[in-house]
């Protein structure tokens, strides 16, 4: 018997540090809370097995008075050189992301609106923070 193992957009990753690569940032839906939001979302490199590809995503708000935790991880992550990510008319260019390597911490988070526990990305730092072994 065969069957899917898992499924491309549900992502299940166990609570822990991983290295990762940022895929193609995506827009996300607005909330009265975030005019504009946007998805980014991280493909996990390692620890994990080959044949079970993993990511994990989280969705930011770009708004100028809201983006205080999208620009703490991605600093905390690219240091000084998050400023080459912001062009000559002073926008931040997310495609410049692409790619890019960070290591990543998640845990799984329960709420009262979710059926089931969700991965949470709760921190980025330098690629290369974890001495995973590979």
């Amino acid at each position: 018997m065969k069957f899917k193992f898992h499924s491309h957009d549900a992502y299940y990753l166990p609570e822990g540090n991983y290295h990762a690569e940022f895929m193609k940032p995506a827009d996300a839906k607005s909330t009265p809370y975030c005019k504009s939001p946007i998805r980014l979302t991280l493909e996990v490199l390692y620890p994990l097995p080959e044949k079970l590809a993993q990511r994990v995503g989280r969705n930011y708000c770009t708004d100028c008075d809201k983006n205080g935790e999208l620009l703490e991880h991605l600093s905390s992550a690219f240091g000084s050189e998050v400023e080459s990510f912001i062009d000559e008319n002073e926008d931040f260019d997310a495609d410049k992301l692409t790619g890019r390597r960070v290591d990543i911490s998640v845990t799984h988070v329960q709420t009262d609106s979710h059926t089931k526990p969700f991965v949470k990305l709760t921190a980025m730092y330098p690629a290369g923070t974890f001495k995973l072994k590979e």
